[in-house]
């Protein structure tokens, strides 16, 4: 997808995908994406046969590197953001649970873990595993309502990456409102409290759930 693009460009990233839609296609042939297209560049992938396709597509931080290698990509310097060590346990808040309201069933909720300071993604009306069986638990829940609109009769999307919007960011159990800003393709998408001053998210696994305006999104505190 486009707004694909516009996030792995923050990073200089090797972007690994299969395929593309025509705008995507467009703009990666335009040059400033170091591209690995599992259509072209195979090697680098597998399929697991006992996965209906086309959601069985893997890859490996192995195979990655040696297309890294092959591709001649050093290690780059990334416009990091601000981290700190976690609040300790009396200072933690009490929001407890956030539901993202994407359409069933695609629906995420988190859930806080005030002891362990972690947020535990729940899916398809369970915990969220990979592949290994353990779930997931990031420290922090960035939420960004972008512009959105369908683009065609596919129902391929457009969002608006670049400029500002709604926010909000969940971290120690606390949820602190905000904006997102990303001034350019190559700049970094940021977070802002509501004084203006960008968001300092806990040492730890970060997860970013870009929603449509208009989503709702509910968080209570307990």
């Amino acid at each position: 997808r486009p707004y694909f693009l516009d996030w792995t460009r923050e990073f200089d990233a090797l972007y690994a995908h299969v395929g593309s839609s025509p705008e995507a296609d467009a703009l990666i042939k335009q040059g400033g994406v170091r591209d690995l297209d599992q259509w072209f560049q195979s090697q680098y992938f597998w399929r697991d046969t006992s996965r209906p396709r086309p959601h069985n597509v893997y890859t490996s931080l192995d195979l990655l590197k040696k297309a890294a290698d092959k591709k001649e990509i050093t290690e780059i310097k990334i416009n990091g953001w601000k981290f700190k060590d976690d609040a300790g346990e009396e200072k933690r808040g009490n929001v407890r649970r956030i539901d993202v309201g994407y359409a069933d069933p695609y629906r995420v909720v988190w859930v806080y873990d005030p002891g362990r300071n972690v947020y535990r993604r729940e899916q398809w009306g369970g915990v969220h595993r990979m592949a290994d069986g353990a779930g997931v638990y990031p420290k922090n829940i960035a939420v960004a309502w972008l512009p959105m609109k369908v683009l065609d009769e596919v129902g391929r999307k457009w969002f608006g990456t670049i400029g500002e919007g709604e926010a909000v960011v969940f971290r120690d159990g606390e949820a602190i409102r905000g904006v997102w800003k990303k001034e350019s393709r190559e700049g970094r998408l940021r977070f802002f409290d509501e004084n203006g001053s960008e968001v300092v998210f806990n040492a730890g696994q970060t997860w970013i759930e870009i929603v449509p305006e208009g989503t709702k999104v509910d968080f209570d505190e307990k």
